[in-house]
């Protein structure tokens, strides 16, 4: 995802920048919320 930012225009990037460090922090909870689903259905398998 953020591969997509660096390759736009570096004023692109400075607008976005602002973005992404909103979207971070949601990016962050989306992430714990994966490991928590992987470790359920890891129980779930055995």
């Amino acid at each position: 995802m953020f591969a997509i930012i660096v390759t736009q225009p570096k004023s692109l990037v400075k607008q976005k920048y602002k973005k992404v460090t909103q979207n971070s922090h949601f990016f962050y909870n989306f992430s714990n919320f994966f490991a928590f689903f992987r470790h359920i259905n890891n129980k779930n398998n055995e």
